[in-house]
């Protein structure tokens, strides 16, 4: 139903509000919780996006990516490959979500951020491309897929 929907997604958010919480656990630690209240979270808007609610999903998506970008400066090393890979699969999940509610230039902007983190990730070039050519601008579509 929607309610359990929208009530999974706010535990989600209170989740990770107390994993944020966590004082007297180590960084690390708060680090690798945080990721999997993340990956849950991705698994929510899944669902959300599979049931065809997207401004929903792309509510999710952009509440755990925004989670993983306040802990960037926390980390380093393989932590910070995991949470930039992540983002970047949470971005490109709420640009999808966007690019259904056709809301193309919301959905580009938040390809150019995942694209700040992975400047090849071959599913967001396309994502943006599809979206270019959503809101009619076939030349930024086909020019910035060459030259990327």
């Amino acid at each position: 139903s929607e309610a359990a929907g929208t009530s999974s997604h706010l535990l989600h958010n209170r989740d990770a509000d107390l994993v944020m919480d966590m004082g007297d656990v180590s960084s690390s630690q708060r680090v690798e919780d945080l990721l999997g209240v993340c990956v849950d979270s991705k698994r929510s808007g899944d669902l959300l996006y599979g049931a065809r609610r997207f401004d929903e999903a792309a509510g999710t998506f952009s509440a755990a990516a925004q989670r993983l970008e306040e802990v960037d400066s926390e980390v380093d090393g393989e932590q910070r490959r995991k949470t930039r890979v992540l983002r970047v699969i949470l971005l490109q999940s709420q640009a999808a979500s966007l690019a259904k509610l056709e809301d193309f230039a919301a959905a580009v902007e938040v390809c150019g951020r995942a694209l700040e983190l992975d400047p090849g990730a071959s599913k967001v070039l396309l994502r943006r491309a599809l979206c270019h050519l959503g809101s009619g601008d076939i030349p930024a579509a086909t020019s910035r897929v060459a030259t990327d």
